[in-house]
């Protein structure tokens, strides 16, 4: 199928916008190609556009089916080299007689073709099943993806670093030189999936006023912690407890170019004593040290009055291993990542965070480690998509004339709200109820891009086929352009309804901070409280100032009370509650009843008579229901 409409889909091929001329593939694919990329002549593609031609098809490997079996394709090229092999061997074996040249002869496979056949398929058995165990590091395991970079100042980066951020997957943060201080707050510049530490430069860590400090920000469901404070030093050590049993110490480091080797002994001394006052399962230390000319795969000289020797010391003591083999632009190593972990890869990042330092380049370093413990989902009744009609039909089975045999007006209540409550959560259906990891700014179909990318990625990972990295390569420059216009709407839609709805308005602030707790403790002219008791105190003399006591009382007789009608006097009809029930605001969520006002307003036709016969017995007789008078809390549907 041809068209000239603009901007249908990216060309596979190229991967640019099809604006003008493009041919979409007829088969399973359905993707989008120009003309040019798939060698369509002028004459064939006004075929295809004019329908002289109905169907068109690409010839690329992966549109014959949608899922490509990787040994089944790995199988047939094998048998293909085989065939034109032995194709090859039997031309030059026949003598070249005419009379038999149209004759096609066809033979069985001897017994050791089958044989050989045998060993290459076991063979790529045996392939495939190593590959798949380097993906899966170990069985019941997962891993840690660690991301580092020197950003040379995040001042000025941190709303990038933010939207980057939104489809990143990575589990721990660490950043150098951050030029932070402690007037800038980093809470702009992180989600809200995410513990940061810092350790910014000062008086007491460097001369200058200005550069270097070093940050970590690792996923709530690490539940990280600091566990040392070096004052003279940029450093931060962190223990990220996986379980009781599993705790893995990240450290981050920077130290300036031209330091003495007093800066070198602290840190070594520091990281000593962190050492030995825990058990680690793992250790990863990532850092610029700034040792420009040390050769770390070569033997240690004895002379600890170098920089690299005190480091070469650290590493032999606690026996790690400088994993990093990434140079910079000048073919000279900074950045350093010692760990004790075999298993550490560590390679380029395709994709920075932020835009590289030519001295520094991003690195992702893949840990295996034991999984930790990930947030499960809770399967609950959504009322509000219940089915309306399955919900009328089924109270209309319903005998509501027996609520008149009930004597007690509060259990005619609780039988009737119990029905319609119990009919409700049968025809809802379920929903997962959790802690999502993406921001409220995210669309649903930014979330179904990320999925895809993660998807693709894994499948790039597997296979290492050029397509596919292609595709993966289209749907990140897409996650990322969505990224930014979903937060740019979202900060539009804030500025817009604020002035009508400031409930928003909170809700932004509570987006943007990390944790949307109570806070711990208060302050008020100079004290701090230090249980509940103190706060509320703290709070009513914060408001006491808006009273005033010594208001003067209006001297003369008390005014006469208005008079009102006797409830027992007040009698509702039936066309009243209708109307009152179909008024309902259907926008508002339901109560802990869980019946939606758009339920109500759905069968208010089933409830019209016998709520008004309920509200008049409740008026007549003086007793205001139970059930509307309970905490929320204590409300249960059996």
């Amino acid at each position: 199928m041809a068209s000239i409409l603009d901007d249908k889909e990216l060309c596979i091929v190229c991967c640019k916008k099809v604006t003008n001329k493009g041919v979409e593939c007829d088969s399973t694919c359905k993707r989008w190609f120009h003309p040019d990329c798939v060698q369509l002549s002028a004459a064939e593609y006004k075929k295809i556009a004019d329908g002289v031609i109905k169907t068109w098809t690409c010839d690329r490997a992966d549109c014959t089916t949608t899922k490509i079996d990787r040994k089944s394709l790995a199988l047939d090229e094998i048998l293909k080299k085989i065939s034109s092999l032995a194709t090859k061997e039997d031309v030059k074996e026949s003598p070249a007689d005419p009379r038999i040249s149209n004759v096609t002869v066809s033979r069985d496979r001897t017994q050791q073709e089958r044989k050989h056949l045998t060993e290459l398929r076991n063979q790529l058995e045996k392939r495939t099943n190593e590959e798949s165990k380097k993906l899966d590091t170990c069985s019941g395991h997962s891993r840690l993806q660690i991301y580092y970079q020197n950003v040379n100042g995040l001042r000025s980066k941190l709303h990038e670093l933010r939207l980057s951020l939104a489809t990143s997957t990575h589990d721990v943060l660490i950043l150098t030189e951050t030029n932070l201080n402690s007037q800038i707050s980093t809470e702009l510049g992180f989600t809200n999936k995410y513990d940061i530490f810092r350790k910014d430069r000062s008086l007491d860590t460097s001369s200058k006023s200005s550069g270097g400090g070093v940050l970590v920000a690792t996923t709530k469901q690490l539940r990280s912690t600091t566990i040392y404070n070096s004052s003279n030093l940029e450093v931060i050590f962190v223990n990220t407890s996986l379980s009781p049993r599993n705790n893995v110490l990240l450290v981050a480091v920077y130290i300036p170019p031209s330091s003495p080797l007093q800066v070198y002994s602290d840190f070594a001394a520091n990281f000593e004593e962190v050492m030995l006052s825990a058990t680690f399962s793992q250790v990863h230390v990532f850092g610029d040290f700034n040792i420009p000319d040390a050769d770390w795969n070569a033997p240690c000289s004895v002379n600890v009055n170098t920089p690299m020797a005190i480091i070469s010391n650290v590493i032999t003591m606690f026996a790690l291993m400088q994993v990093n083999q990434m140079l910079n632009h000048r073919g000279v190593l900074f950045d350093l990542i010692l760990t004790s972990s075999l298993d550490v890869h560590v390679q380029r990042d395709q994709c920075p965070l932020l835009i590289e330092d030519a001295h520094h380049p991003s690195l992702n370093c893949l840990v295996p480690i034991p999984a930790p413990a990930v947030l499960t989902y809770n399967l609950t009744p959504n009322p509000a998509k219940c089915n309306l009609r399955t919900l009328h039909d089924d109270l209309c089975t319903f005998d509501f004339a027996s609520l008149d045999a009930i004597h007690d007006i509060n259990e005619s209540f609780w039988v009737l709200m119990g029905t319609i409550s119990k009919s409700v959560l049968k025809h809802s259906p379920l929903k997962k109820w959790g802690f999502s990891n993406f921001p409220a700014w995210f669309s649903r179909n930014l979330k179904n891009l990320i999925f895809l990318k993660k998807a693709l990625h894994k499948e790039y990972k597997s296979t290492r086929w050029e397509i596919t990295y292609q595709r993966f390569a289209v749907i990140r420059a897409q996650c990322k352009a969505l990224a930014k216009d979903c937060f740019t709407a979202y900060a539009d839609h804030i500025q817009e309804v604020l002035p009508h709805n400031p409930k928003v308005f909170w809700s932004y602030v509570k987006n943007l901070n990390r944790s949307g707790s109570t806070p711990t403790t208060l302050r008020l002219d100079g004290i701090t409280s230090t249980s509940d008791q103190t706060a509320a105190d703290l709070f009513a003399d914060f408001f006491s100032a808006a009273f005033n006591h010594d208001d003067d009382v209006a001297d003369g007789p008390p005014s006469t009370p208005p008079s009102f009608a006797l409830l027992s006097s007040i009698v509702l009809n039936v066309p009243e509650v209708r109307q009152a029930l179909l008024s309902l605001d259907d926008s508002k969520g339901c109560g802990p009843d869980f019946i939606p006002s758009s339920a109500i307003k759905h069968i208010c036709n089933l409830l019209a008579y016998p709520l008004t016969k309920l509200f008049n017995r409740s008026l007549f007789t003086g007793v205001f229901q139970y059930i509307w008078k309970i905490n929320p809390q204590e409300y249960n549907v059996t």
